[in-house]
């Protein structure tokens, strides 16, 4: 009897200060990670083993936006300076290396290719958001990509943007149709103004900060949460997800809040949705959506593009079988087969273009 209760009371003991420890080393990880964020060069690492599967040329560049902010840019491209350039704009909580499984296709279809951190996420800088209504914060991303754009002197271009990219890539080409040769919108978010209040509370608080704060405990929340598929562990797109979402201030997140709000508390709305802010241009735009996005729905989707299609835009649809929210990710050969398309289309309006100024 006394060799079992001695047992029990050991393993007790033992209980008792592995959990103290545990306590103890989690408050500790959770007080330094307060006083000293993940160190931007363990990003900086992760970032290259993602891009460690292209094999085409590539260079990062850091382009002052004209509003005190460097922007991060990665460059891909073969040595043809005249070739047409591609600037691609990623969704929320991405970065410019969620490209990476198109940016060789894209190199071979001739272009330069310019893939976007915008302000407040990657590794661009991330300004203190002070804004509080959707204008602001759509300008807010507008004025830093614009100034982008300019410091790369780029021409005329194709505008590519996924989620909340694509978002934002409308937005630009409205003010600028003239820079724009194409507008490739892919996986669009804020399509329609009701949306779901699970997308509303992803935007409002994002997992994000309790994987910034979390400690041991956001890691693990983290690892539950993001997709365990083939694709995203071998392309090392799960621990390049981490160090982005453990990066500090957030930034880019807080501006993106004002776009949504609840009406209720089952309810939830874009305050600006695209389908409300339409302004007829002939820039031709190609709409590229998941069958199964689980994220932005694809009715909203196709609201959008019967609506733009009613008011008189040059716009195409593409559904992407088997996909979810990232298309040019999950199913990058279907991807690429589509802008191929949009390649060549491109091309014989600028032929036509050409001939009829003759």
């Amino acid at each position: 009897m006394f060799p079992v209760r001695r047992a029990v009371r050991l393993s007790l003991c033992i209980l008792r200060v592995a959990s103290q420890a545990t306590f103890f080393l989690e408050a500790q990880r959770l007080l330094l990670r307060l006083l000293r964020p993940v160190p931007r060069d363990h990003l900086c690492r992760a970032e290259a083993r993602v891009l460690s599967g292209v094999r085409s040329p590539l260079q990062h560049l850091f382009i002052p936006d004209g509003n005190g902010h460097r922007i991060h840019v990665i460059h891909v491209s073969q040595t043809n300076r005249n070739a047409p350039s591609i600037v691609l704009l990623h969704g929320h909580s991405m970065s410019a290396a969620f490209w990476c499984r198109n940016f060789d296709d894209l190199v071979a279809m001739g272009y330069r290719v310019y893939a976007v951190d915008l302000l407040g996420w990657g590794r661009s800088s991330r300004p203190l958001f002070r804004g509080r209504s959707a204008a602001e914060a759509v300008d807010w991303f507008l004025r830093s990509l614009s100034g982008v754009i300019d410091g790369l002197h780029l021409g005329s271009f194709t505008l590519v943007g996924h989620s909340l990219g694509a978002y934002l890539s409308m937005e630009y080409t409205k003010r600028t149709p003239h820079r724009v040769d194409q507008l490739v919108m892919v996986s669009p978010a804020a399509t329609v103004r009701p949306i779901p209040v699970s997308r509303a509370l992803y935007f409002s608080l994002p997992p994000q900060s309790i994987i910034r704060r979390g400690g041991l405990l956001g890691f693990l929340l983290f690892t539950l949460a993001y997709p365990r598929s083939e694709m995203y562990i071998q392309n090392r797109l799960r621990d390049y997800t981490y160090h982005l979402a453990a990066q500090m201030p957030p930034s880019g997140e807080n501006a993106v809040r004002p776009i949504i709000r609840f009406t209720g508390l089952r309810r939830a709305e874009c305050v600006r949705p695209l389908i409300e802010n339409l302004s007829l241009f002939r820039v031709p735009v190609q709409i590229i959506c998941g069958q199964y996005d689980s994220s932005m729905p694809v009715e909203g989707v196709f609201q959008l593009f019967h609506h733009m299609k009613s008011q008189g835009f040059n716009v195409d649809l593409d559904v992407v079988e088997g996909s979810d929210h990232c298309p040019m990710l999950e199913k990058p050969a279907h991807f690429s087969e589509i802008m191929a398309s949009i390649t060549k289309r491109g091309q014989s309006l600028a032929i036509e273009a050409h001939s009829m100024m003759r």
